[in-house]
């Protein structure tokens, strides 16, 4: 009696731990993309006007030479004029630091895209004729056939007592 109850218990466990589990739900798959790209774009700079002024006031004198009376200079942010008068000719130079004027202005962006892949069951007519959609694996056939002999066994070892 106590062989019968410790094999029934074994086979209870077996048969309930030994089934697999199924997910309850569907597979998912996720797949992340990066994109990166630049924009190129031409910008036009703007520079503030500057400008400089030379005022010379030029005589003859009295041997008919050319004469210099009077010389005014004003410089400007970036212009500094330099007058040089030798031997009765004037000389201007005006030196000028060179200024970029074209700029290139590159713009890079990041775009993320997730995307999320979720299968769906496939659902299945069950025909009106058959009531399960899945078929019985050869241990689930042994577990079952193991528990009717156990209980059937059970049953007679009770009516055997009771009489």
């Amino acid at each position: 009696m106590k062989i019968l109850s410790a094999v029934s218990v074994i086979f209870i466990a077996i048969a309930l731990l030994g089934t697999g589990c199924r997910l309850l739900h569907p597979a998912a798959g996720r797949q992340t993309t990066f994109t990166v790209g630049t924009v190129v774009r031409d910008t036009t700079v703007i520079v503030q006007s500057d400008s400089a002024a030379i005022e010379a006031l030029f005589e003859c004198d009295s041997l008919n030479q050319v004469v210099m009376r009077r010389l005014s200079v004003e410089s400007g942010r970036k212009l500094h004029p330099e007058v040089v008068f030798r031997d009765q000719v004037l000389t201007v130079s005006m030196p000028v630091d060179s200024e970029a004027v074209y700029f290139e202005l590159r713009d890079r962006y990041t775009y993320r895209i997730d995307t999320v892949y979720i299968e769906r069951p496939v659902k299945k007519e069950v025909s009106k004729t058959s009531f399960f959609s899945f078929r019985l694996r050869w241990w689930m056939k042994l577990v079952m056939a193991f528990s009717i002999i156990i209980l059937i066994s059970k049953a007679g070892t009770y009516l055997m007592i009771k009489r």
